[in-house]
This record gives C-alpha cells, structure tokens and sequence, in this order.
C-alpha cells in the first residue's frame, strides 16, 4: 500500500510501486550467434521507446501532466519516457516509482484511489508494439484540524437609524474560513463569541440564533461560512441622541479558547434617534460645556454641583448693570418629522435661588432679595410641536446687585422643577405627568484686584 500524507512537515518523496525487467531476445539467435552474442562481442540490443501512459483520475489534483504520475527510473532520470536505451547481455531492471511529489490534492469521499498505469514498449527489428497494464492503491492521510481564521468582515452598517417598527437589522457580516492546504483534511471547528457592556437581557447586539456566541461547525477547506450580526431595534430604546454602542468580535477554538494569531476586533455602531418619535430632549449647559443630558423619559431628580468657583467683582461705575452666565437649559422635541403628529407639553414649571445657611449676604438697595438676584430668559415655553426648533432657557445672576459687605465666598442652589406631557396617539406614545426637578449648587467667589503685600523678611503676608 503506498501512503500520502498531506500534513505538514512529512516526507514526501517519489515511492516506488514496481520494476520491469529487460532482457535481450536470443531465441531468434543460433547456438553460434548466442555465444558469440555472450562471450566475444557482448553486443547491447537496443529498443526504440519505453513509455508509460497513466489513465485519468479524476480524484487527484496534479501539479503537472498527469503523465508525469508514474515515472521510469533510468540512471537517475525520471520519466514516463525512455527513448533508444540499451540493455546489457544480462538484462536491465528498470525501477518504476509514483511521483508522490505532483499530487496536490485527493477530493474523492474516502481515504483511498486506484491508479491505473500501461508499460508500452517497442524493440528494434520488431514491429509489434508491446504493452503491460498494472493498478496499485494509494491511501492519503487527511490534514488534521485547524482552528479557523477570520478571512473578513464586511461592516453594512456604521450608523442606523432606530425604527421600532423593525425587529432587527443586519449590520455586519463575519466571514471564518479553514486554514487547511487540502481538500482531503479533517474539517475545522470553532466558535464566534460577541462581546458587549450590556447584560444579556439588554444586548442588542445578536448572532442569527439570537444568542452573543454562534458555532462554527464542519470548516471545510476553500468552503467559507458567513455569519451576519444583528443591531435588535426592539430591544434597545429608542435614543434621545446620538449613541455610540461599542461590541468586540472574538474568534474561539473548539475548546472555546482564544486562538494566538486572531485578536479581538473591535467596531461601534451609532444608533440615531427614530426622527418620527416624539421625545423631550434636555441638555444643561454651562460656558459651553455640557452638565447634564436627559437620557430617560421617566421622572428625574438630579443634583449638580459646578466643580469650580464663579468669579464676580462689583461694577466699576455706580448704576452699571453686570450679568453673569450661570446656565442655559435646552428643551427640544427629538421627533424632527412633523407627521405623526406629536407635541411635548412643558407644565408647572418653576425655578428659585436659595443661599446656604449661615452666607452673609447684601444687596445694593434695600428690599431687594434673592428674587432680584436671579433673571431667566425664555421662560415661557409651553408647547414644543414635532419639527419644532430647540428651546432655551437661559440663567443670569445680577452681580452689580451684590452688596461689598457680603462674604467673599457666597454659596447659592438653584432649583429647577416643572413637568411634561409627551402626546403622540398615532405612534401610541403617551406620557403624563412626567416629573424632573434639579438642584444646582455653584459659589461665586469674590474677585480681589488690589492687594497690600507686607515682607516680614522670611515670609510674605498677602491682605486685600
């Protein structure tokens, strides 16, 4: 039985199947001409060509000619052609060998294939052509199983726009192929595991068995397999912005371990707010610098506190007005399409300034209080259709009213409170009485512009 193994780091050399014996025709010679033949002239006969032709078998892939399959071995040379060789008076034996070498790929079902091969030869001074037939087994041994490797993955989809209306939608499309050289191999096993920050009921992000990790069974060589991600539109809400969502594509072994040479891959999808659905959209901002972004249509109880002091110094002339920017809220409807119909109603609202306890506080003028303190612009919202633009709430403090006996370091909360109704019947999305209430803590610091500094020789003291 001769034996071919396609793994790698195995011999593969030409193996010998056979010989055939070549001996000079003395019966068409006399006693005198055969003794003369094998004592005195030791005269070669000579043969006009030696050949073998090799039927085809459609189960092998060959490199070459497939009449270079089986070969003559003659003084080294190999091949299926021997043309005007000499034998000695005692005969040639000729070796016949597979050349193991140009078989690529065996793609027949089983392990095994016959080789059929024709000795064809012709001997000078005679003109029959002479032929022996001759079939011999080969046995392959399959390349032994691989982990997969990741050939591609086609992103579809950057960005969706969320639309419940939908149940998912295809975003990605990972193509796992087998690292196998041959056909005749033992297929690849393995799995395709998906990696998110949301716990399993929450992931939106899905195999088409709806789970995060998918098999990979049967891997065939040059035989890839597809297996497409899912963005679950049901599952996540419908945002109030633009969301990044981040996911990691890992590639497993069948043992479900990692594989060396295949790094995680990493992608984010942007989920876009469904344009139709109508939503209050709330952003809190301070010298341009976002504090808070409303996240959840539910009733909201939050506390902000500026990180940094707010500086203030009294007006340079008497009867000057000096604002101060402390915040601007941002009311928005987040459905830009005016139809369906739908419109945010902003109810009961109400804003007050409160100093901490135990803060020394004046005014420039008596009878003036916390009230005069505080001016809001834009107060008077009421109702934000579909399509409508952005509505701004803007918060000044009137620091020309803020009398010099005051403490330096003044203390302050603001508190915003009002509710809203989110109205929509034809998408069947209402929401009432929706509450949100915020507390924003600040300081204003006094701002100093003229010091006395006094130099005791080894330190300085600094008073205003």
């Amino acid at each position: 039985m001769i034996y071919v193994d396609f793994n790698p780091n195995t011999s593969i050399d030409l193996q010998q199947i056979g010989h055939i014996d070549l001996k000079p025709n003395l019966e068409d010679f006399n006693p005198i001409q055969r003794y003369v033949y094998n004592h005195i002239t030791g005269k070669k006969a000579k043969f006009h060509s030696l050949r073998i032709e090799v039927e085809p078998n459609e189960e092998l892939v060959i490199l070459e000619d497939s009449e270079k399959l089986v070969v003559f071995d003659w003084d080294g040379e190999l091949s299926p052609n021997l043309e005007n060789i000499e034998i000695d008076r005692i005969g040639n034996k000729i070796p016949i060998y597979l050349n193991t070498p140009i078989i690529k790929d065996f793609k027949g079902e089983g392990i095994e294939t016959k080789i059929t091969y024709r000795i064809i030869y012709e001997q000078d001074g005679y003109p029959e052509t002479q032929q022996i037939e001759n079939t011999f087994s080969v046995r392959f041994v399959k390349e032994k199983s691989q982990p997969p490797f990741l050939d591609n993955i086609e992103i579809k989809k950057e960005a969706v726009i969320h639309n419940v209306d939908k149940q998912k939608e295809d975003i990605l499309t990972i193509t796992v192929k087998s690292r196998a050289n041959h056909y005749h191999s033992e297929p690849s096993n393995g799995y395709l595991r998906l990696e998110t920050d949301f716990p399993d009921p929450d992931n939106p992000f899905m195999f088409e068995n709806g789970q995060n990790v998918i098999k990979i069974s049967n891997l065939r060589y040059n035989e890839p397999q597809s297996f497409p991600l899912f963005f679950n539109h049901q599952i996540y809400p419908n945002p109030l912005n633009d969301e990044v969502l981040a996911f990691t594509i890992v590639l497993l072994d069948e043992k479900k371990e990692p594989i060396d040479d295949c790094p995680p891959q990493k992608f984010t999808l942007t989920v876009k707010p469904d344009p139709r659905i109508t939503k209050l959209g709330l952003e809190v901002k301070s010298s341009g610098r976002t504090l808070y972004e409303l996240k959840e249509q539910k009733s909201k109880n939050l506390e902000l506190i500026l990180d940094y002091p707010l500086l203030w110094s009294p007006p340079a002339q008497p009867n000057q007005s000096k604002f101060f920017n402390l915040i601007e809220v941002i009311f928005t409807n987040k459905a830009r399409a005016k139809h369906p119909a739908g419109k945010i109603i902003i109810k009961d609202l109400s804003y007050i300034l409160e100093v901490e306890e135990g803060t020394r506080l004046s005014f420039v003028k008596p009878k003036m209080t916390l009230y005069d303190l505080l001016d809001c612009k834009g107060k008077n919202i009421g109702i934000i259709y579909n399509g409508d633009e952005p509505h701004r709430m803007e918060f000044r403090l009137a620091t020309h009213l803020i009398g010099w006996d005051s403490d330096d370091k003044l203390h302050f909360k603001l508190n915003l409170n009002f509710k809203y109704d989110i109205l929509q019947p034809e998408k069947d999305n209402i929401n009432q009485d929706i509450e949100f209430n915020m507390d924003l803590k600040f300081m204003l610091r006094r701002n100093v512009t003229h010091w006395l500094a006094i130099d005791f020789g080894t330190s300085a003291i600094a008073v205003a």
